[in-house]
């Protein structure tokens, strides 16, 4: 398997990781609008694409993608039909990184929407990420997230500098961006802005932090009813035979709550005492409605 970098969280503007991003008033900070997909990943090997998800490998070392999660076939497919008359020896020893522009919460004009954007690229060699990662992007053929801009490092940040979104539905021609992409390339510092509401949007879709959560049971489905969990759930049945629907659903809840009691139930009663089961059923219904339509909406495009 080839050890290619998953690319590093970027944290929230102001956190221990970015603090010094605009310490030099003089750096260059570009802005990106923050989109809201999916991680995706490819590198060129021997000549042969090579393809990942943020965490793991999608293809073989040769390209095979024989037991590919079938969410990443259109971005593989979109990236192979613009890289198809391209010399790949000339973009080797570099990662490319791209949002797999799937449904998550933002709506987007979906018909307008290319199924992948380049955001990234890390060049393995210098151990950095490339300025003119856009242009790179431009010569493969492969659309680049909308660049807000370039500016000094003397910035206000708030609401008021997020964009409308360059991919505002239709039905709301207003709609702004989910946040901004802050990169100061001269010290390799990334750091993002993201709008409270769609803080608020997405974590009544996709679970909150345990920190903000009042109850018990509110802290236990935050910390442990994980998409990836909801995932493996959708998954173990589908890998039986049953197809991605929403009577699913009828399933996964009952093999969710039972996974996060066998795994993690000592610590549960040790750290949370008395708890709602009710409530804590309630909650996990949701977050598994929520994330089943989400894997819908990703198998169908």
């Amino acid at each position: 398997m080839i050890d290619f970098h998953k690319y590093a969280k970027i944290y929230i503007l102001g956190h221990d990781e970015n603090v010094d991003i605009f310490r030099d008033k003089t750096d260059e900070i570009q802005m990106q609008e923050k989109m809201d997909g999916g991680n995706f990943r490819f590198i060129i090997k021997n000549g042969n694409l090579v393809f990942g998800s943020r965490t793991q490998q999608l293809t073989s070392d040769e390209g095979d993608e024989t037991n590919m999660n079938k969410q990443f076939k259109s971005a593989v497919a979109s990236v192979r039909l613009c890289l198809k008359d391209k010399d790949l020896r000339l973009y080797e020893g570099n990662i490319f990184y791209l949002e797999c522009m799937i449904k998550h919460t933002m709506d987007y004009d979906w018909e307008k929407m290319p199924a992948v954007l380049g955001f990234d690229v890390y060049n393995l060699a210098n151990k950095a990420f490339i300025a003119n990662a856009n242009e790179i992007f431009k010569d493969l053929g492969i659309p680049f997230v909308p660049i807000i801009g370039t500016w000094k490092a003397d910035m206000k940040v708030n609401d008021d500098l997020v964009p409308v979104s360059a991919y505002a539905p239709r039905s709301n021609l207003e709609q702004k961006a989910e946040g901004i992409v802050f990169k100061n390339f001269s010290k390799q510092i990334y750091a993002k802005y993201v709008r409270p509401q769609f803080r608020e949007e997405n974590a009544k879709t996709f679970g909150g932090t345990p920190k903000y959560q009042e109850s018990g049971a509110g802290k236990i489905c935050a910390t442990y009813c994980t998409n990836s969990r909801i995932d493996k759930a959708i998954f173990y049945f589908h890998d039986q035979g049953e197809k991605i629907d929403m009577p699913l659903m009828r399933m996964i809840v009952g093999y969710v709550y039972k996974d996060i009691w066998e795994e993690n139930w000592k610590t549960i009663i040790k750290k949370y005492g008395e708890i709602n089961l009710r409530e804590m059923r309630k909650i996990i219904i949701g977050r598994c409605r929520a994330v089943l339509q989400q894997v819908i909406v990703n198998n169908t495009r």
